[in-house]
């Protein structure tokens, strides 16, 4: 009797502890949740979730996710589970905006881009990396500190100063098409007003009046308007420009909370535009010109001094000032228009008047300044170490001028060369693509100087006097 109770109790136990899990389910940790249970769904629970690349992102920060009700009747939110990465609440009924508390440190995301309903209560929020800007670049002024952005993607911008900070920035892109450029101000939080003024020109000059200042895009623009809401109104341009192009601009803010404040950028492709608007360019090396016979540049006495005329309140850069000897080499002219025996020297390895050529290889994106309508002018100017130091160039291209010399190897104690018709035409292209002279608008031209087309070289070149 005593052994068929026992065995009937074991049957009775075996029953009781299967019944504990629906059929069919395997047994799991009460507390791993990783997996979607279909009880969420029944239970109208709202769910968000980060991705990044296409995959989950678990953030191990406090973060919540929060929906807003479109008509501003209730706000929700909830923690992301370290485990799962989900934040969950209930009790939604309408229309919410999902937005995050904070992002994970060195990421963002489109504030004003997620909404639930009741028949979509399931939301994945793109997550991108925070481009980095280049290294010691404030973005004070369009020069010396101007921001350059090569790359698609989200970059920060903090305003620490005041509300009237200006960030100077430009955007080259390294492939030809149609790009947008938009702000990502959250207009739930509605804290911020972002702003950009949208300038002409290349690296060396820009205009210094904008030529647009966008607040928001009008209504008959021919591109969709961004997320705007009563203060906040982010703006969204678009720009088409070929590789190694710039787009100059200043980005500024209106704040109802002070400084400091942090305003992200994204910068993306055009989905609709057919891609690249043109070939890459590709650049052609400029070798020295074989008439001319490199020697080595005496160490002249007297003061270097550049060669103009005064004429009213500008000064002229003209052909009266200077003409070619028979040696290859321009000289000033006396009154009388005959050459004197003062050679026009212009400093390569030293600073100008205008511009130092040695600095040029330091700063970000500045390149362009030696390779431009077809051809680079980096050995010209910079010679062999030039090329090394540009990183750009294959080995073949360094094998071959290895041991070659150009007129930087030859200059001056003041780092100046004697200037050939081949240094004079690579100074005017150079001034020409940079905007020195411009129809009254150009960069020197607002510093006081002028010059017709032909003479506009003598801007790198002066005489010891």
């Amino acid at each position: 009797m005593k052994k068929f109770l026992l065995a009937f109790l074991s049957v009775v136990l075996i029953f009781t502890f299967v019944g504990c899990a629906p059929l069919g389910t395997p047994s799991r940790d009460p507390s791993d949740t990783d997996i979607d249970s279909p009880v969420e769904e029944d239970e109208g629970l709202f769910t968000v979730s980060l991705v990044y690349n296409g995959e989950p992102f678990i953030t191990y920060e406090d973060i919540s996710a929060i929906w807003t009700a479109n008509d501003g009747t209730g706000m929700f939110n909830a923690p992301f589970d370290r485990k799962t990465g989900k934040a969950s609440t209930s009790g939604l009924d309408g229309i919410y905006k999902v937005t995050l508390s904070k992002t994970p440190s060195g990421y963002a995301y489109d504030p004003n881009g997620y909404f639930v309903t009741n028949s979509d209560r399931k939301k994945e929020i793109e997550l991108f990396k925070i481009l980095a800007t280049p290294v010691g670049r404030t973005g004070t002024d369009f020069y010396e500190d101007v921001i350059t952005l090569n790359a698609e993607g989200v970059y920060r911008f903090n305003f620490t100063k005041s509300v009237s900070q200006r960030i100077y920035c430009q955007f080259s892109p390294k492939n030809s098409g149609a790009y947008y450029i938009e702000s990502l101000a959250d207009i739930t939080a509605n804290e911020i007003n972002p702003r950009i003024d949208i300038y002409e020109g290349s690296f060396a000059f820009k205009n210094p009046v904008p030529k647009e200042r966008v607040d928001t895009v009008p209504e008959d623009a021919d591109f969709p308007a961004p997320p705007r809401s009563v203060y906040t109104k982010n703006f969204r341009c678009r720009y088409t420009g070929g590789s190694n192009s710039y787009f100059p601009f200043v980005l500024r803010i209106d704040s109802t909370v002070g400084v400091p404040a942090t305003l992200d950028l994204r910068i993306y492709k055009d989905p609709n535009s057919s891609g690249s608007i043109e070939k890459p360019q590709e650049y052609k090396l400029v070798d020295i010109d074989p008439t001319v016979t490199l020697e080595q540049m005496p160490d002249e006495t007297g003061t270097y001094t550049m060669l103009t005329k005064q004429i009213g309140n500008k000064l002229l850069f003209d052909s009266s000032l200077y003409g070619l000897g028979n040696d290859g080499y321009y000289y000033v002219k006396a009154e009388d228009g005959t050459l004197t025996d003062k050679r026009i020297y212009a400093k390569l390895t030293q600073p100008n008047f205008i511009i130092d050529f040695s600095h040029i290889d330091a700063i970000e994106g500045e390149h362009a300044r030696l390779r431009f309508r077809g051809k680079d002018y980096t050995f010209l100017i910079r010679g062999y170490n030039g090329l090394v130091k540009r990183g750009i160039y294959d080995e073949a291209i360094l094998a071959k001028y290895e041991n070659a010399k150009s007129y930087c190897d030859f200059v001056n104690k003041d780092g100046a060369y004697a200037v050939t018709p081949q240094l004079a035409e690579f100074f005017r292209e150079f001034s020409n693509a940079s905007y020195y002279f411009h129809d009254g608008d150009g960069y020197l031209e607002h510093e006081g100087y002028a010059s017709s087309d032909a003479d506009q070289w003598l801007f790198a070149c002066g005489y010891y006097a």
